[in-house]
C-alpha cells in the first residue's frame, strides 16, 4: 500500500539553533544519556494482562508469564519513557529536550 507524501504526519522538531537558543540564561544544566531508559519503565498493576508471554514447559504445557516492565522493542516505549521525563522536570524546567534516551534540562 503506498501512501501520498502529503497524507504523511509532520514531526515539527525545533531546529538546533532553537534548542540552543531556548538554553540562554539558564542557571543550570544537565543531560543525561540513559542506555536503556525506556526499557525499564514498570508497568501498572491494572495493565499487566495486557502484556503476556506464553511458552512451552518441558512436559509441553502452555505457561503464561506477565511481565512487568514494557517490553524491550515495544514501539511506543519511547513515547512513554519522554512523558515521564516531560511530567517529572515539568514544575523546574525552563527547557527540557528529549530524543530517545538522552534527555537535557535547563533550568534556573
Amino acid at each position: 500500500m503506498t501512501m501520498s507524501l502529503e497524507k504523511m504526519v509532520k514531526l515539527n522538531m525545533p531546529s538546533r539553533l532553537e534548542r540552543r537558543a531556548s538554553t540562554i540564561g539558564a542557571q543550570f544544566q544537565a543531560e543525561f544519556d540513559f542506555s536503556a531508559f525506556y526499557d525499564q519503565v514498570g508497568l501498572h498493576p491494572s495493565l499487566l494482562s495486557c502484556f503476556v508471554i506464553r511458552t512451552k514447559s518441558e512436559d509441553g504445557r502452555d505457561q503464561l508469564w506477565q511481565l512487568t516492565r514494557l517490553p524491550m522493542g515495544v514501539r511506543f516505549a519511547v513515547a512513554v519513557a519522554q512523558y515521564i521525563t516531560w511530567t517529572v522536570t515539568e514544575p523546574i524546567a525552563k527547557y527540557c529536550s528529549t530524543c530517545i534516551d538522552n534527555v537535557r534540562i535547563t533550568a534556573g
